[in-house]
């Protein structure tokens, strides 16, 4: 079959697993790849980090629209963009190669493109005796790239300027303008700056359907009013939003917010982030609001007083199609009494969970204890302190349907319980650590995918040694396979 024939959304993702290395190749392959790899290049356009490469993009997309085209994926960072400083414009173009269409060779404008690069890098040196011309504010760079960018689908708006009530005029802008394509939209900003980054009447968003909302803790004090403008914003969604996000550790009872949201028609995940208090059981009538359409539920509660939580009634939920659990590991062992027959209720329809936050062992126990042994769990994610052979022999047997095991730790546990860092890269394990893991019996576990890490290091060592022990084992990190660096 030519590849040509396979849809164009087969292609993109395929290009977004491709390293930049390999991508920049395809440049210069034939015009399909060209298409394919520029875009992958323009897919994601970030603001939040302000730079000259971000400018050479700006320019580029405002003076091709063609390059606005491709941007799928749109964040932006007022405040940084507002207060930051002016950008040196240069008297050339580096956003992208030539695009080829005046006749002329992909080798020609591949050679215009190192050419440019060049330029740069006397610039950038001071090597360059070419005098910069002043540019245009970054305010303005955004507002002449912006009306470029009609295929935004991925919009977010970060604003850190707590109760700010300066204007940034390229925010209603960007509403006209992506308004008719956004489906994904994520707001982070204070509760006071919030009516100034949504958009304003009689602009809606007709086919948003995942929405994230964040509002950073604030001792600022809230009126009536503050709240009013988020739930009604939320509310305005109710046909078509699928997916909700709501992260909001305010020193403030939210019970009449999650009352007054009401019923969303396509809803089916909920993630909320809520400090423990009487909102509480509003949280719970809202999740059961959704009930029977819910498959996935995220809970993330910001304990502070354990005792809170033994109002928190888990019994109460009703999920019967839930899917996927996402929850920290402090709400579970606050109240097993609560939280135990929860997780033995949904376990026949649960295929993925993810715990946030140290998880002792002890407590991975009683947690497993309380599934049945037919669960359908195929996916697990959480964090330990340490790891010991032991672990793995306990869950195999509780977990037999499990496909995909991401965990965290900081170290290793050999026999008679001493705790050993683990080792540098390069450094092997411990001898009496890799005989009592050989010495377990989970050669039967059907584990297939494993990510082990340490903060953001991936343990190589650790992973391979397991996948020694569980020969269903075929891939690392999820990706189709188990190679790993020379030295590890």
């Amino acid at each position: 079959m030519s590849f040509k024939r396979l849809p164009p959304e087969i292609w993109t993702k395929i290009a977004s697993f491709i390293p930049p290395e390999t991508l920049r190749t395809l440049y210069s392959l034939n015009r399909f790849f060209f298409e394919v790899a520029m875009n992958e290049r323009y897919v994601t356009l970030d603001l939040n980090n302000w730079s000259e490469h971000v400018a050479y993009v700006l320019q580029g997309v405002a003076s091709d629209p063609s390059l606005g085209l491709r941007v799928r994926m749109f964040h932006i960072a007022p405040h940084l963009i507002q207060h930051g400083p002016l950008i040196k414009d240069l008297p050339f173009s580096l956003s992208s190669p030539a695009l080829p269409t005046d006749g002329r060779g992909y080798s020609h404008h591949k050679s215009t493109f190192y050419k440019r690069v060049a330029r740069m890098a006397r610039y950038i040196t001071r090597k360059d005796t070419t005098p910069p011309r002043l540019s245009k504010p970054p305010s303005q760079m955004v507002i002449n790239a912006m009306k470029n960018l009609t295929s935004i689908q991925t919009y977010s708006i970060t604003l850190e300027i707590p109760g700010s009530n300066e204007t940034y005029p390229y925010i209603k802008d960007a509403w006209q303008i992506f308004g008719p394509t956004i489906r994904n939209l994520t707001i982070y900003t204070a509760l006071k700056s919030f009516p100034a980054v949504i958009p304003p009447p009689p602009i809606l968003c007709e086919n948003l359907e995942v929405l994230c909302i964040e509002i950073p803790s604030s001792r600022v004090d809230i009126a009536s009013g503050d709240l009013t403008a988020v739930s009604d914003f939320i509310k305005s969604y109710q046909p078509t939003l699928q997916r909700l996000t709501i992260e909001m550790c305010l020193e403030h009872d939210l019970g009449s917010f999650y009352s007054e949201l009401g019923f969303f028609e396509r809803l089916h995940s909920i993630d909320i982030r809520i400090p423990p208090g009487p909102a509480l059981s509003t949280v719970i009538d809202f999740f059961n609001r959704h009930g029977e359409k819910i498959r996935h539920l995220g809970l993330l509660i910001q304990l502070t007083h354990g005792a809170q939580l033994l109002d928190f009634r888990f019994s109460e939920i009703r999920t019967p199609h839930l899917t996927s659990l996402s929850i920290n590991s402090s709400v579970l062992s606050a109240n097993w009494a609560e939280s135990g027959p929860f997780l033995a209720k949904v376990c026949s329809s649960l295929t993925s969970m993810s715990i946030f936050g140290f998880i002792s062992f002890d407590d991975l126990k009683i947690l497993l204890g309380f599934l049945s042994p037919q669960n359908c769990l195929t996916s697990l994610s959480f964090v330990c302190r340490l790891v010991l052979a032991e672990l793995f022999e306990f869950m195999a047997p509780k977990l037999p349907a499990l496909q995909s095991l991401c965990l965290q730790t900081y170290g290793i546990l050999q026999f008679a319980h001493n705790f050993v860092d683990y080792p540098p890269p390069g450094q092997p394990l411990p001898a009496a650590f890799v005989q009592e893991m050989r010495d377990v019996s989970i050669t039967d576990w059907q584990l297939s995918n494993i990510r082990i890490t340490h903060r953001e290091r991936i343990l190589w060592g650790l992973m391979v040694l397991l996948a020694e022990c569980v020969p269903a084992i075929n891939s690392f990190n999820d990706s189709g396979e188990t190679t790993t660096p020379d030295l590890y």
